[in-house]
């Protein structure tokens, strides 16, 4: 890792931050041209020597992922510069979240209007998704990271199990893409626990040792939705270019599909 420009960098988006954006008052006896080391501390739960020693470079200030994440959203860094952070440590940021993505990406989920899609992070987990989504997946809103992974709900959602008629090729598929983001973080402590998690399951064993390995495409399946009937969804997946997160669009596979989604949103 190299402290000295780890450090370097924080220091100078500490000190060309812009306080009114913090919700911080510039008073008449302020000096600090950016943040307060205080303040930035205070915001990223860490002590302010912890933070002053990351700062300055020090060979025994070694921030984890999860505090320089930390220290990423007190700083209100964009996603290209914590990347930039974590590069410097060589990490991969953790999880994001929502507070990551852009305006203009979130509009573009909802410009989407009938049609359900939604945002997943590196991990396959939710972060956003538009109103379609939730009328026939129900909310996300509230529920932790583990229950949010798109891996995990093909075994535990009762939704998915019950509602998604071609249900094991769906789970087939989710396991074939888990096993290609597995290995690219094999010590992810959030991947080994959703692994954990659906490791029980007799249809993630047949799937598992069938080997198969997949990346982010078109899927294919019917699902039968409460109030409107049976759909048959296109679903595209597709990546930012930062790497960052992956959109999901579910389109419709048929007339009668987009017929139906038309009155309902009428």
């Amino acid at each position: 890792m190299n402290e000295k420009v780890l450090g370097h960098f924080l220091r100078y988006k500490r000190l060309t931050a812009n306080p009114a954006a913090f919700g911080i008052v510039r008073g008449p006896h302020r000096r600090t041209s950016g943040l307060r080391r205080e303040e930035v501390a205070e915001r990223a739960h860490v002590s302010v020597d912890w933070y002053a020693r990351i700062e300055q470079g020090r060979r025994d200030s070694n921030p984890s992922p999860e505090v320089l994440a930390a220290l990423g959203q007190a700083l209100q860094l964009k996603p290209a510069e914590l990347n930039y952070a974590f590069n410097l440590i060589g990490q991969r940021p953790t999880t994001p979240s929502e507070l990551g993505i852009s305006d203009g990406l979130k509009g573009f989920l909802q410009a989407q209007g009938r049609h359900p899609a939604y945002i997943m992070d590196r991990n396959f987990t939710l972060v956003a998704w538009n109103d379609a989504y939730t009328q026939i997946y129900g909310d996300r809103t509230g529920q932790s990271t583990l229950r949010r992974n798109a891996v995990w709900r093909v075994f535990h959602d009762p939704f998915l199990r019950t509602h998604v008629n071609d249900w094991r090729e769906m789970a087939h598929w989710q396991v074939a893409r888990f096993r290609q983001i597995y290995s690219t973080a094999a010590d992810s402590p959030f991947l080994f626990q959703v692994f954990t998690a659906i490791k029980e399951d007799p249809v993630f064993h047949e799937a598992w040792d069938q080997l198969a390995v997949a990346d982010p495409d078109e899927q294919y399946f019917f699902v039968d939705a409460p109030d409107i009937g049976e759909l048959y969804f296109v679903e595209t997946t597709l990546q930012t270019t930062t790497g960052t997160y992956y959109v999901a669009i579910q389109n419709s596979g048929d007339t009668d599909t987009e017929k139906k989604l038309t009155q309902q949103g009428d």
